[in-house]
């Protein structure tokens, strides 16, 4: 039997999510309620999962909520979604109300595609989030869904406490957090520079799509590197060769002897030693409360396959040209990038 609209209203209220309005709880409730009695492994109820995992997952389930910063029309995702509702899953999308440049309008082109599908699309103010929950699972990226990359990272989480934190800062706009897992962006890119700064070992690896000076995770590599620690630095080609912001972060890496290079990838994450940080957040200014995820652990299997990962593009990456801007503590423009 189908739950009733009090008994949806008593159980967002049970996991602490404000209501804003009752559309939004129609649209979410099979999945939010799935989430009060899903069960917890007894280790940390979080592992990387490759993408086809969630592929095939939501091949048959019931119920189905996809966020994503932007998507695009005719992508394989959307069509995946589309056969969903037409064997008759209840599909529901939400997308970033905000996106910059040309996301905006791809999202709404996205919309009208998604509408004529009867799946429900839903703009979320601020949102760069990437979570799916299909029945009673959920998994968390730090891409746009692709389901031609096997690069990105994939988490599927069945711990419930962090269930009922990204439900309720996706439903609700109330951001959350616990002892692994943030939804704010400032408040993840703080922890992803404490396991920078852990030092359990004198080694450090970062991965991320583009980086700001002056941000957290910035001032935690200069902290290591001024200590004499190895830090190795990962950076988005794409975003180097169009962003100022981009390259003058890397000017001043470079002039602190930090290694950096250039990758086709843009995956997010840190390692030092088993503690890892892996998220959607974006090292950067902009947009402090912006709805990311970042999750932050030690587990020695997670933290070998992320090294692994890392490894496997450095070796392939290009170094970054030696450029000759010295570094300043002026703030940048705003990026492109969130």
């Amino acid at each position: 039997m189908a739950p009733s609209f009090t008994s949806i209203l008593t159980t967002f209220s049970r996991i602490g999510i404000t209501l804003r309005t009752r559309k939004v709880v129609t649209m979410f409730a099979a999945i939010v309620i799935g989430a009060t009695t899903l069960p917890v492994d007894a280790d940390s109820g979080i592992r990387l999962v490759p993408i086809s995992d969630v592929f095939e997952r939501l091949d048959t389930a019931n119920n189905v909520l996809f966020t994503a910063y932007a998507l695009q029309p005719g992508s394989d995702i959307v069509r995946r979604l589309q056969d969903a509702a037409s064997h008759g899953a209840h599909v529901s999308v939400g997308l970033d109300a905000d996106a910059f440049n040309n996301a905006r309008s791809t999202n709404d082109a996205v919309a009208s595609e998604l509408e004529l599908s009867a799946i429900e699309v839903h703009k979320i103010p601020t949102s760069h989030i990437k979570a799916a929950f299909l029945d009673d699972a959920m998994y968390l990226s730090d891409r746009n869904w692709p389901s031609t990359s096997n690069e990105q990272i994939v988490v599927e989480d069945t711990n419930r406490s962090d269930r009922r934190i990204v439900s309720t800062a996706v439903l609700g706009g109330r951001l959350g957090s616990n002892d692994h897992l943030w939804t704010r962006k400032a408040d993840a890119l703080k922890a992803e520079a404490a396991v920078i700064l852990s030092r359990t070992s004198n080694e450090v690896d970062v991965e991320s799509e583009t980086f700001g000076a002056g941000t957290p995770v910035f001032d935690a590599i200069l902290s290591r590197v001024a200590n004499g620690d190895v830090v190795k630095v990962l950076f988005a080609f794409s975003d180097f060769e169009r962003s100022a912001i981009a390259r003058h972060a890397v000017a001043s890496l470079e002039a602190r002897h930090v290694e950096v290079r250039l990758t086709r990838a843009n995956e997010k994450f840190a390692i030092e030693g088993y503690n890892c940080w892996f998220g959607s957040a974006n090292a950067t200014h902009e947009l402090p409360n912006q709805i990311d995820f970042g999750i932050a652990m030690r587990d020695v299997r997670i933290a070998s396959r992320l090294h692994s990962k890392f490894e496997s593009e450095w070796s392939t990456a290009i170094a970054a040209p030696n450029l000759s801007a010295r570094p300043t503590h002026q703030r940048q423009p705003a990026s492109r990038l969130r």
